[in-house]
């Protein structure tokens, strides 16, 4: 049994998405500790305990609380919960057929010609696909065969794109083969492979002529203007590809820009601008998709499980990495793991023949030692093209400052959903049914005007229409019908709400709402309706009148100031000012909507928009209408926690340094609901739960910008080089310090900032170490569904070990046709790579400037409250709480 995981986006996540197959269930008491399962299980997939899921242990001697161990020697679980129950989600042991049978369906190959023999399907990483065909075919001509085979015929097997590259056929002798039989083989390669051979024109109207009713553009004299949008100056892997007929699946790459000069017949080969933006987007390429090149990034491919038992056969490692953090003296042997627990036991020997009857020796769960880096930055400089600047970019003016200015306040209000909400339903002109009340499933219209300061919202209107009537409103005495005036159409709901925000730092702060609902205790009988039966007078009758009942809601937000918040930090950028005798200085353009990062800490919501009245029966509860929610989270930040390094000495006293990563920022957000309508408020409970999230805090809400601001006219004929600031960039892996000679170099040219860059070298670092130095090979059962670059796991004499796909290789054997079925068996044989993500160091180191003139020696302070806003109390008024 395997076990299949897709990641979404972030491979640190547990299991994202899993597909278990055909699973059982089996549950338990929870007794704590280990607990044994049935001896015919098999896998575990997920967990139960009290309601919360528990995931398989990603280290297996140590698992965490929100995971559990599973012993497949022992059939046992391991868990940190105790007491209540335990639902187990997992598979029984089956009858294993090796090799296994291809179930149907079946490519038309397999079923419209009577062959038997074998194919074998192949896929490498980031290579293109290849096959072989080996099969006999009988009762078919030979000149059929060839139009069927033909080199260049196009041809997709479970999901891989194939091409006929060459085809041999052998004529069997009739007097042996009666049956006309022909040996068939061919030889096949990805069918992308011949596309991208191919040049395409790099621009969008590239010709091989030039045209002849535009005047000559001289490149010198060419008018500067963005190029974004201009696909004669800037194009995308995808659309290149799309000139060859490929489609192009993956995220977005870098652009490929188009200098003004290119000539309109200028070439481009898309593979090579393809493999030189991959790992600047965290990717390798995939060849084996039928619908087109994919991109896929390393952090988001599929997981297969695999148990000991699915393993075919032997395994085979070869392990040749040697890395710096190897290279260390064979010390005394150990008959213990690092964490203690026993590697092997020399008393038991399973060579010789012993007196009793010993039986073999239970692996003991372990997790896998650490394999050496077979590529490594042994402290390289890394070779970019951008620049960063102590301040923001600045541009050499004649003797002016930009600044601020106030925008121009600008309100709109704008309608969102049906504009003649407050007209009546098309085609009704008459009513004459109970259908169309709105609370027994009559139809509804409804709008809302938002209105707007400057892009920012400030007031938004909801407004819900229809029908409200009883039957006895609409009764004809004449007719004995009902017949009812479509002009009873009204509003029966409408809210406004206000939000406001926080003046000096623009803030939202508070949300509040207020307006009316219309309800009633009780809805007529569609068929029977209550009012005609009853007397105006009678106590029921007014239950089914309509009535309107106040809505008022508010959230209120408490924030806090980010937790690595720094003083003044894009309060202001420095801009040269150009003084009368040449000199320059440096003065601070201060920015009126600057505002410190907040997040909000604590939030509170509630809703009240109901009514009662006593029952008209006696010892019955109240009747009760409308709705009550309200909702809070308050949040608690962990902050991460990083090793500690000591690089120096000052006055005698350690210089530390934050060193790498130990624990993530985790937030801890403990929330309270309580939501009901009608009867169910007086009984309905509130909700309480606690979530752990990890990364970063959201920046709480914030008005648009108030000012805009001003750039002087500019002198495009002189720049100061002098202001950007240039920087040395070194990078090291595991063993490696910035203090030890510079070894190699690395060029990331496509690169526009260093974050970019980072994402480069650590995709690069990680696909090497996948290819080199390590490599295991194995057998499955057959299976058509894995991918190279998918995560592979498995369970191996107690160990857990990661693994991610190089090569995949299956061999379908065609045994023939019983009872008009094909009878095929698969297996598959894969070359594994190691799952490692190294982490990486790095060093920017500042290069000295050129002396500048002097500069204004300046000061800012900037006092910045750490809190903002405030949770407002639960409102007095009439609520489940207190009427």
């Amino acid at each position: 049994m395997n076990t299949q995981i897709q990641f979404d986006s972030n491979y640190y996540a547990p299991l994202v998405r899993i597909s278990y197959g055909e699973d059982e269930t089996y549950t338990t008491t929870n007794t704590g500790g280990s607990i044994a399962l049935p001896s015919d299980w098999d896998t575990v997939n997920a967990i139960e305990v009290n309601g919360q899921i528990l995931t398989p242990a990603i280290d297996p001697e140590n698992p965490q609380s929100n995971e559990f161990l599973y012993n497949p020697y022992t059939k046992t679980i391991q868990i940190s919960q105790t007491g209540g129950s335990i639902k187990v989600l997992g598979s029984r042991e089956q009858i294993k057929i090796s090799p296994p049978l291809l179930l149907p369906p079946y490519p038309d190959l397999f079923t419209k010609l009577p062959l038997s023999g074998a194919i074998a399907l192949s896929e490498s990483f980031e290579q293109h696909p290849t096959a072989q065909f080996e099969f006999e075919v009988t009762g078919i001509s030979k000149s059929s065969l060839q139009n069927i085979f033909k080199p260049g015929t196009e041809i997709d097997l479970y999901g891989i794109p194939l091409r006929i590259n060459s085809l041999s056929l052998t004529e069997l002798p009739r007097a042996i083969y009666p049956d006309s039989r022909i040996k068939v083989s061919a030889s096949l390669g990805g069918r992308w492979e011949n596309y991208l051979d191919q040049t395409c024109f790099l621009r969008s109207d590239g010709k091989n002529s030039t045209p002849t009713d535009q005047p000559f553009q001289d490149p010198e004299c060419a008018v500067n203007y963005s190029a974004t949008n201009d696909p004669n100056r800037n194009t995308t892997i995808a659309r290149l590809l799309s000139k060859l007929g490929i489609n192009y699946i993956g995220p977005n790459l870098a652009p490929v820009q188009i200098p003004q000069d290119t000539p309109r017949d200028a070439t481009v080969n898309p593979a090579q601008l393809l493999g030189d933006r991959l790992r600047l987007a965290n990717c390798f390429v995939r060849y084996s998709n039928a619908q087109g090149i994919q991109a896929v990034p390393i952090n988001s491919t599929r997981v297969w499980t695999y148990q000991e038992s699915d393993i075919l056969g032997e395994v085979e490692t070869s392990y040749e990495a040697i890395a710096k953090t190897s290279k260390t003296r064979l010390g005394a042997m150990s008959s213990t793991t690092p964490s203690g627990n026993a590697d092997y036991n020399p008393t038991i020997d399973l060579v010789n023949f012993p007196s009793t009857i010993t039986s073999v020796p239970t692996p003991i769960l372990k997790a896998e030692g650490a394999i050496a880096l077979g590529f490594e930055y042994p402290n390289i400089e890394v070779s970019v093209d951008f620049t960063e600047t102590n301040a923001k970019e600045q541009e050499r003016t004649q003797g002016q400052t930009p600044r601020y200015v106030r925008k121009e306040l600008k309100r709109d209000t704008r309608t969102e959903g049906d504009k003649t909400a407050d007209a009546p339903l098309e085609g009704v002109s008459e009513i004459k049914t109970m259908s169309l009340c709105f609370d027994i499933g009559g139809q509804t219209k409804s709008r809302s005007y938002v209105t707007e300061e400057n892009g920012t919202k400030i007031q938004v209107i909801d407004e819900t229409w229809g029908f409200a009537y009883t039957a006895d409103s609409i009764y004809n005495d004449a007719t004995g019908n009902l017949s009812g005036d479509p002009s009873i159409w009204q509003c029966l709901r409408r809210t406004t709400t206000d939000y406001y925000y926080d003046y000096n730092t623009g803030y939202l702060l508070y949300v509040i709402t207020s307006g009316y609902n219309t309800v009633r205790y009780k809805q007529e009988n569609p068929q029977t309706p209550e009012t005609l039966e009853l007397d105006p007078s009678d106590d029921e009758y007014s239950l089914y009148d309509f009535f309107r009942i106040p809505v008022t809601g508010r959230t209120s937000y408490y924030l806090k100031l980010f937790p690595e918040y720094v003083a003044s930090e894009g309060l202001f950028e420095l801009i040269k000012v150009c003084n009368r005798d040449g000199t320059s200085s440096l003065t601070p353009l201060l920015n009126p909507d600057y505002a410190p990062p907040y997040y909000v800490e604590s939030e509170r919501t509630e809703m009240v928009a109901f009514a009662s009245r006593k029952n008209i029966e006696d010892g019955q509860p109240d009747f009760i209408v409308g709705e009550e929610s309200r909702y809070q989270i308050s949040r608690q930040v962990i902050p991460p926690e990083y090793k500690e390094k000591t690089t120096g000495f000052e006055n005698g006293y350690p210089i530390v340094e934050r060193g790498d990563l130990l624990t993530p920022q985790k937030i801890l957000e403990h929330h309270i609901e309580f939501k009901a309508q009608d009867q169910q408020i007086a009984s309905a409970v509130e909700k309480v739960w606690t979530e752990e999230i990890t990364g970063e805090l959201t920046l709480a809400t914030k008005r648009n910008p108030l000012y805009a601001k001003e750039e002087p006219a500019q002198d495009t004929k002189q720049t100061d080089t002098n202001d950007q600031q240039q920087y040395r960039y070194l990078v090291q892996s595991a063993g490696y310090t910035v203090n030890d000679p510079v070894n190699g170099s690395e060029s990331v040219p496509l690169a526009k900032t260093w974050d970019e860059a980072l994402v480069y070298l650590r995709c690069k670092l990680a696909i090497e170490n996948w290819r080199n130095g390590f490599t295991e090979s194995l057998q499955i059962g057959g299976n058509l569904q894995i991918r190279s670059g998918d995560r592979f796991n498995y369970w191996c004499n107690g160990e857990y070990r990661q693994r991610v796909v190089l090569s995949v290789q299956t061999q379908l054997n065609i045994l023939g046709v019983v009872d008009g079925v094909p009878r095929i068996t698969y297996a598959t044989s894969l070359t594994l790579g190691s799952w490692v993500n190294p982490p990486i160091t790095y060093s920017k180191i500042a290069l000295p400037k050129e002396p500048k003139a002097p500069t204004a020696n300046l000061s800012v302070f900037n006092v910045v409250s750490e809190t903002l806003g405030s949770v407002l109390d639960w409102a007095t008024i009439r609520s489940r709480r207190n009427f």
